[in-house]
């Protein structure tokens, strides 16, 4: 069926990509209006990648995991442990 190879094709490329700690460059962080975004920068990456958290809370959790284990934050991801 022709249709069958086009879904096996977009199944393919929802393919998830996974990372070693020591990949990330640095983390980053936003706090905009509703908006709870980390930021990953990837070492030797053109991009970086951004998720919104949804509340202030998992995002200073998360912080708080990476900085557990020595990964290197921002300034202002460093203010949003204090500040919490």
């Amino acid at each position: 069926m022709p249709g069958n190879s086009a879904i096996q094709g977009a199944r393919s490329a929802k393919s998830t990509r996974r990372h070693a700690y020591r990949y990330i460059e640095h983390i980053d962080a936003r706090q905009i209006f509703a908006a709870q975004n980390i930021i990953f920068c990837w070492r030797d990456g053109l991009f970086a990648f951004s998720v919104n958290l949804g509340d202030a809370a998992s995002l200073r959790s998360l912080l708080v995991f990476f900085a557990g284990r020595q990964i290197p934050l921002t300034e202002r991801a460093r203010k949003i442990i204090r500040e919490s």
